[in-house]
């Protein structure tokens, strides 16, 4: 290994386990559930085994409790590997990206801005433990789609996922549309996305699941009531917001790709920036279809965690002066975001 490359996986880890203290080490009001999960970190620190959660979950958290980790070191543990599948998933994307080398750090600080500043690894970090590590699993899983499919990796790292999180099982069925051309997937993303506010795909989710018998509209729109009348839940089905903020994204991306001009020169940058516009529209694809019930956002996070990856996509590829002065003051800036927002919650 050249020192460059030692140098630079140096520079990465360090600044990923300051990043990993910072979240590690916060009150335990900040993040709804982390007061939830460090009441299960005790209880698997003093049970034989505790299995309250998915398998794999529940092994990682029995692994943490059992090697005698403290409450704050097992968070500092999940921000790391977290914030280590994204960094890594970052790591395997540049090279479609960036030929010179010696401009990594310029990526590298626009890619850890929009990390820091994204409000959904904060949530994945410190509320959603189970699903933002599924998810970002999940994300890691597109290195195994963008260039030559294989297919027995992407359905083990998937499969991986699911023993974090089941909500991640509903990607299952949409993830051959993958080898859709990008036109055909993005029809199929639009219509789904029409039909979900006018209640549509609501009616096909509870016809099929009659038909088959396979209670699955029960357990979606009932999900965390008392009874069938109780509708109080937080983020009830349709969220105009959230639609909205949904749909945005792969929009904006879409209309970088057709107007400002990848060239076909650039064949992997537009594989690569296409790849991922058809990622996100698969991973959206579950909060069309089955978020008609409580806590709609949980189906929707499995595509927001993406957002930032997006970004990073957009402002690589824009002629900025002083590019590497703008990276370095949004980097330091981002950080003090984190400390702040940490310490204001």
């Amino acid at each position: 290994m050249s020192k460059f490359r030692l140098y630079s996986k140096f520079f990465i880890f360090l600044h990923i386990f300051i990043i990993s203290i910072i979240f590690g080490y916060r009150d335990l009001d900040v993040g709804s559930d982390t007061r939830q999960y460090k009441s299960h970190f005790l209880r698997a620190m003093g049970d034989s085994y505790y299995d309250r959660f998915e398998p794999g979950f529940s092994l990682y958290l029995n692994l943490f409790a059992k090697l005698g980790f403290s409450v704050e070191l097992f968070f500092v543990a999940h921000a790391f590997i977290v914030l280590s599948i994204l960094y890594f998933t970052f790591s395997r994307i540049l090279v479609y990206i960036e030929n010179d080398r010696k401009k990594w750090i310029l990526h590298f600080f626009f890619f850890s801005s929009f990390i820091l500043f994204s409000s959904w690894v904060f949530v994945a970090i410190t509320n959603g433990f189970r699903q933002g590590l599924a998810v970002s699993i999940v994300i890691y899983s597109f290195s195994f789609l963008v260039k030559e499919t294989n297919w027995l990796k992407l359905f083990l790292t998937l499969a991986l996922a699911v023993s974090f999180h089941y909500s991640v099982a509903l990607i299952l069925p949409f993830i051959i549309l993958y080898k859709l051309p990008l036109r055909f997937l993005a029809l199929i993303w639009f219509l789904l996305a029409i039909m979900y506010p006018l209640g549509v795909n609501e009616v096909i989710v509870k016809t099929i699941s009659e038909f088959s018998g396979i209670q699955v509209y029960e357990k979606i729109a009932y999900y965390g009531q008392t009874s069938q009348d109780d509708v109080s839940s937080a983020y009830y089905g349709f969220v105009p917001t959230f639609f909205l903020y949904t749909i945005f994204w792969p929009l904006v991306v879409f209309f970088y790709i057709k107007h400002k001009g990848l060239s076909l020169k650039d064949t992997e940058r537009l594989m690569l920036y296409s790849g991922f516009l058809k990622f996100y529209m698969i991973l959206s694809l579950p909060y069309f279809v089955f978020g008609f019930g409580p806590f709609s956002n949980r189906y929707a996070f499995l595509a927001w965690l993406i957002v930032p990856f997006f970004q990073y996509l957009i402002v690589s590829i824009l002629k900025i002066k002083y590019k590497l002065l703008v990276s370095i003051f949004f980097y330091f800036s981002s950080i003090i975001h984190l400390i702040f927002y940490i310490n204001t919650q």
